[in-house]
């Protein structure tokens, strides 16, 4: 299965609002492919909507080691530390979000 097969396939199952059915995916996906930062963070946002919350961060998390130049992923991990009422690790997120830099888009995603 490719990184391809995964993202298109779990972004075809979101927009169908089968969450369920996309992390499947999208955990498979991260089995397979490790190292693939956009992976990473589809499933992070995934896990979020689907209110996994610690699951989120630490997806997030892996996410951001991969590639931490991608303002999505600080976002996405900022808010899933709000809603863990964990402020103070939000802010972190949020700032460095909003750091300047050139956009980025994860893994080729």
């Amino acid at each position: 299965m490719s990184t391809e097969t995964v993202l298109t396939g779990a972004k075809a199952r979101i927009a169908e609002g089968r969450l369920p059915a996309a992390l499947e995916l999208l955990r498979t996906g991260r089995l397979r492919h490790p190292g693939h930062a956009g992976i990473a963070l589809l499933f992070a946002d995934v896990l979020q909507a689907s209110g996994q919350l610690s699951e989120a961060v630490a997806t997030y998390t892996v996410a951001l080691r991969i590639d931490d130049r991608t303002e999505d992923g600080w976002f996405g991990a900022g808010c899933a530390h709000l809603a863990l009422n964990a402020a103070g690790a939000a802010a972190t997120c949020f700032t460095r979000a909003a750091a300047p830099g050139p956009p980025t888009t994860p893994g080729g995603a």
